[in-house]
């Protein structure tokens, strides 16, 4: 089991034993000014992932880690650090644990915290689970930095426990993970969207690999760029994407797509399309049924354009 497992497992152990809550560790990146998360797990009220990022005056970790801010709070809105945070996330936070992840020379690099909708939330008890669970991941840090340093191994781990190598987008794990706490909490009009580009062997025959792999990091940026910034965008393998929406209407998204497939093609020199199934949350019986029933929307979308063809 390498370190992003280990993390992995923490938060969602812990995700399991403080019901209600959303669990993570987080990556103090003071050079960027951001916090990145490197694991989160939990059925709590902030829908965080790998691979996030806010900023660091803002969050929670940074006033903990500078000792600002208490590890233990069960009134969030009425703390005077916490408070004015709390206040600028939609959100809904009542409670508060945390602790800092340090090095030997005692630099805190990150933390180990959770959140609960409710106030009162944690005690003692729950503030000392995290504190054991923290003292493991600060002694496995120091045991895999051996002289290097731990925020590019931390950078490193994050990326790839849940990235896609070559795209940068969700790998399938990690989007299939999004794609389950989403379900779970049916966020009102949400959609998973399934995008596969027509005709990819086409292209990788006719033009090389090299241009087949610039289609793809294309095709993200295409995502990304035509979805909101909360979308979590995730390839679940060679030609196959997969979007995880908000409060998006799917035919403007697929406009929205399909123009910036267009500025791709002009841009590469190589035809670039796309079919795109999609599938409400709301209605399905399990995170699985909605990718299914969006990957048949796909398929149905392939067999009008062969008809028509």
């Amino acid at each position: 089991m390498d370190f992003a497992d280990v993390l992995q497992l923490v938060v969602t152990t812990l995700g399991r034993q403080l019901e209600g809550s959303t669990v993570w560790v987080g990556r103090l990146d003071r050079q960027r000014s951001c916090l990145s998360i490197v694991a989160a797990a939990g059925d709590g009220p902030v829908p965080l992932h790998a691979g996030l990022e806010a900023p660091i005056s803002t969050s929670f970790c940074h006033h903990l880690a500078i000792g600002l801010g208490d590890p233990l709070c069960n009134d969030v809105g009425a703390d005077p650090v916490y408070g004015p945070l709390v206040a600028r996330t939609p959100h809904r936070i009542g409670s508060f644990a945390g602790v800092p992840l340090r090095m030997a020379d005692g630099a805190a690099v990150g933390t180990l915290c959770a959140v609960h909708p409710e106030r009162e939330a944690y005690g003692a008890r729950d503030l000392a689970l995290l504190r054991t669970f923290a003292e493991l991941i600060s002694r496995d840090m120091q045991h895999q930095r051996r002289g290097a340093d731990v925020e590019e191994i931390l950078d490193e781990l994050r990326h790839q426990a849940s990235t896609d190598a070559l795209t940068g987008a969700a790998n399938r794990r990690a989007f299939r993970t999004e794609l389950a706490r989403a379900w779970r909490r049916r966020l009102g009009s949400g959609t998973v969207a399934v995008l596969d580009v027509d005709r990819f062997k086409a292209v990788n025959d006719r033009h090389g690999h090299a241009v087949g792999d610039a289609v793809l990091i294309g095709v993200v940026d295409a995502l990304r760029t035509a979805s909101a910034a909360n979308a979590v965008v995730g390839r679940l393998g060679g030609d196959e994407f997969a979007v995880l929406l908000g409060r998006t209407d799917p035919a403007q998204w697929r406009a929205a797509v399909r123009a910036q497939l267009r500025a791709l093609s002009a841009e590469l020199g190589v035809d670039v399309e796309a079919s795109i199934g999609f599938a409400p949350l709301a209605d399905a019986e399990s995170p699985d049924a909605a990718l299914a029933r969006a990957d048949e929307d796909l398929y149905d979308v392939k067999r009008g354009l062969a008809a028509a063809a």
